[in-house]
Parts: C-alpha cells; sequence; structure tokens
C-alpha cells in the first residue's frame, strides 16, 4: 500500500492528493471517474461492465503513477 499524500508532501505539494491529483500533476490529463459508478453496489456477485472499466481504469492509473514516481 502506498500513501501518495506522503509521496507528494515529500515532493513539495501541500494539498492532499489522490490518484485523479496525481494523473493531473504527473499527465497533464484529467481523470474522469463516474461518481454514478464510484458510488455503486460492489457488495454485488457479480460487478456490471461500468463497474469492471472503472476498477481496471483505477489500477491502471495507480500503476502509471507509481512507475512515474521511480518508486518500482
Amino acid at each position: 500500500m502506498l500513501e501518495l499524500n506522503a509521496i507528494f508532501r515529500e515532493r513539495g505539494y501541500r494539498k492532499d492528493m489522490g490518484v485523479k491529483g496525481a494523473v493531473a500533476v504527473l499527465f497533464g490529463q484529467r481523470f474522469i471517474k463516474s461518481k454514478k459508478v464510484a458510488t455503486s453496489n460492489w457488495a454485488m456477485p457479480q460487478l456490471t461492465e461500468a463497474q469492471l472499466i472503472y476498477a481496471a481504469n483505477d489500477a491502471y492509473a495507480a500503476l502509471r503513477v507509481y512507475q512515474t514516481l521511480q518508486l518500482t
């Protein structure tokens, strides 16, 4: 588990930093995340296609942030 706030604070950023903020800072791009999907029922036995895409995008963005920060 990596705490992005701690990493970015070490680098001089003062605001709380999540994956969306890290993508903006590191890549100069907006990482749009659907509020509707984010707040949907993730406890269901089978996730919807939208939930699977959301989770995959979130995981991939986190991986790219991790790699770009050269923490590997």
